[in-house]
């Protein structure tokens, strides 16, 4: 088809269906040309050239598929730049979305420059020349680069990128460009390196794009170079390959105009305020104030006017010899009137009144010696020294004597501790306080401390009185507290309000004024029930020798038994009743362990018609002592003898 100047009137050589092979061989030649005629728009695009058709071109048609093409070319070459995808289709058909593909993916095939290495080896100094073999390199080196050491002498060598001179040792740059040994594609151009060589591409980036060192080609930030339009009124925001003109936005108070600008709201004219009755609306830039009529100011609420009193604050306009009032939203200036002051009286300095003369201080007066002067309104008095009474002294105006309040001051009236001071006319006396009793020295009282230990208030204390200035107070020893109104004192039960240290194998027993900690432990064949203080013998069925077992007490039972000191003889300490009676029952109590000085006794009673046995001391207890007795019951009963131990702790407390 390309060799013929028209796809109209090609010949057809075949014999059967001409009239199909003419339609499709005239469809195949116009599309080869159309194919044509895009590939031609392609290679202008690859080689940067504007994309007008050229006059070879005839036909609206041929011409608008060659530009179709460049144009879809060029668009791809943008992509590949600026690194996008090139499988976003545009809207424009084939074939210029096959351009546009080729032209994205392939882009300008530009070779980029060599290794790292070699640009190193492009710039090394003389100092970095590569190490010489052999020893005559070593002594007499003469190559510009490589030094080698052969059997026929010395041989120079260039490294990569360089030649070697006529010369046999100087080295020197290998131009690819000229020489055309480069690599660089259509599209591209060669520059020259030491050594080596770079691709340049040679289309440009577009508008909104620069091209860097990279060969690459980045966005150009319109707005931070204030290279926009957008002027005062619209803000710029950067786009990739351009920028953007919105409006701004306005503060309180405006609204934002057609072009982006600012305009003030009248918030007055608008009626879009609030203000208090008697303010009017002034309209300020972004918003409005209230304000009063002239001679007025917004209380401090801003409620309301308030009016400005010019007088007090000098605002006003008086001359000299006015005097300013003050009115309702204004003021006044009044001429005064001349002033003239009656005897004793002078004008003062503003000239507005009469003030009183001092002639004492002025030394006008005429008073006598020996007289003191007293100033008066209007006029001065002659005073003559009075004479005044012990205890009293003369007034202010001196005219008269005034009682002196002894009581004020310490150091005259000396009533000393425990008395207070009663001020009387013209004199004082001290009074004791409670607690105290009136005792005299020379002509004057003294209070004595009563010691109250001493007398019957101090036997109100049932442990110590202590005597305190003008009051006493009883106290406790330690484990006791004191009750606040009859001076007893009762026991406090450690044991109960833990404030004991008892391990947990001990029992806490509590004592007058203190505790003791008791290790009570079960014999063998004995259980001890659960509070502790009580050990019962467990059943002899199992026993091995079950008659020594019955022998033994049926139950051990220990007791606290807290006594005060000196406690009297025959006071009883313990009683120990049978639960019930029989009438054939025989029993005994007796001492049997911790009564070795006979100190202790039991003996038999009747207590609430049952059967009991006491224990009580024969002599005075003095403490403080810790006793251990053992009483012990010994009952026959359905011709049985039981016996029962109680395990008495006598603790006598020292107080």
């Amino acid at each position: 088809a390309l060799s013929h100047d028209s796809c109209h009137g090609i010949p057809v050589t075949v014999t059967s269906y001409t009239q199909i092979c003419a339609v499709a061989q005239e469809k195949c030649c116009l599309e080869a040309e159309e194919q044509e005629t895009c590939n031609r728009g392609v290679a202008t695009a690859r080689s940067m050239a504007v994309c007008d058709a050229p006059t070879s071109i005839r036909g609206q048609c041929e011409q608008d598929g060659f530009k179709s093409c460049c144009d879809c070319c060029a668009l791809g070459l943008k992509a590949y730049g600026l690194s996008l995808s090139c499988s976003m289709e545009i809207l424009a058909g084939e074939p210029c979305n096959s351009a546009y593909s080729e032209c994205c993916r392939t882009g300008p095939l530009t070779t980029q420059p060599g290794d790292t290495s070699k640009l190193m080896e492009m710039y090394k100094t003389e100092s970095q020349r590569d190490p010489f073999t052999g020893p005559r390199c070593a002594t007499s080196n003469v190559c510009d680069h490589t030094c080698t050491d052969t059997s026929t002498g010395i041989q120079c060598s260039c490294r990569e990128g360089y030649a070697l001179e006529d010369d046999s040792v100087t080295c020197s740059d290998i131009n690819e460009c000229v020489l055309a040994t480069h690599s660089c594609v259509e599209g591209q151009i060669c520059f020259n390196t030491l050594g080596s060589f770079t691709c340049q591409r040679l289309i440009s980036c577009g508008t909104g794009y620069e091209l860097t060192d990279r060969n690459t080609c980045d966005d150009i930030d319109e707005c931070q170079l204030n290279i926009d339009n957008c002027g005062d009124k619209l803000n710029c925001i950067n786009i990739r390959g351009s920028f953007r003109c919105v409006a701004k936005s306005c503060d309180a108070g405006y609204f934002t105009d057609a072009v982006g600008g600012c305009i003030d709201i009248d918030e007055c004219r608008s009626g879009d305020y609030i203000c208090p009755s008697g303010t009017h609306c002034r309209n300020t830039h972004g918003s409005y104030v209230c304000d009063c009529p002239d001679g007025y100011v917004l209380s401090s609420d801003q409620q309301s006017c308030e009016d400005i009193d010019e007088c007090i604050l000098g605002a006003h306009e008086c001359a000299d010899g006015e005097t300013c009032v003050n009115t309702e939203g204004s003021f006044n200036c009044i001429q005064r009137p001349s002033l003239t002051c009656t005897a004793g009286y002078e004008i003062s300095d503003d000239g507005e009144s009469c003030i009183d003369v001092n002639e004492c201080d002025r030394g006008t007066h005429t008073c006598s010696s020996g007289s003191t002067c007293i100033n008066e309104e209007g006029s001065f008095r002659c005073q003559d020294p009075i004479i005044c009474t012990p205890g009293t002294r003369p007034s202010s105006n001196q005219r008269s004597c005034i009682d002196i309040d002894e009581c004020e001051d310490p150091l005259i009236h000396q009533c000393g501790e425990g008395a207070r001071c009663v001020n009387v006319p013209g004199s004082f006396r001290c009074e004791c306080n409670r607690g105290y009793r009136t005792t005299f020295q020379g002509s004057r009282t003294r209070c004595q401390d009563i010691n109250e230990c001493a007398l019957a208030a101090g036997e109100r204390c049932m442990y110590r009185c202590r005597n305190s200035p003008g009051s006493y107070s009883c106290v406790c020893p330690s484990g006791y507290n004191l009750e606040r109104f009859d001076g007893t004192c009762t026991d406090i039960d450690e044991c109960n309000t833990n404030q004991h240290n008892c391990s947990r194998s001990e029992t806490c027993f509590n004592t007058r004024g203190g505790f003791k900690c008791v290790e009570i432990t079960c014999p063998a064949h004995y259980a001890r029930l659960s509070n502790r203080k009580r050990c019962v013998r467990q059943s002899c069925k199992a026993a091995t020798n079950k008659r020594s077992c019955i022998r033994l007490p049926k139950q051990i039972s220990h007791h606290n038994i807290s006594v005060r000191n000196n406690a009297a003889p025959g006071t009883t300490l313990f009683r120990m009743s049978l639960a019930k009676g029989y009438p054939k029952d025989r029993y005994y109590f007796m001492l049997t362990k911790g009564n070795e000085d006979m100190l202790f006794r039991a003996s038999k009673r009747r207590f609430k018609k049952r059967k009991s046995g006491i224990v009580y001391a024969t002599r005075k207890l003095t403490g403080p002592k810790d006793y251990v007795v053992d009483l012990t019951l010994k009952l026959y009963r359905k011709r049985r003898w039981a016996t029962f131990i109680s395990r008495l702790y006598i603790f006598v407390s020292e107080f």
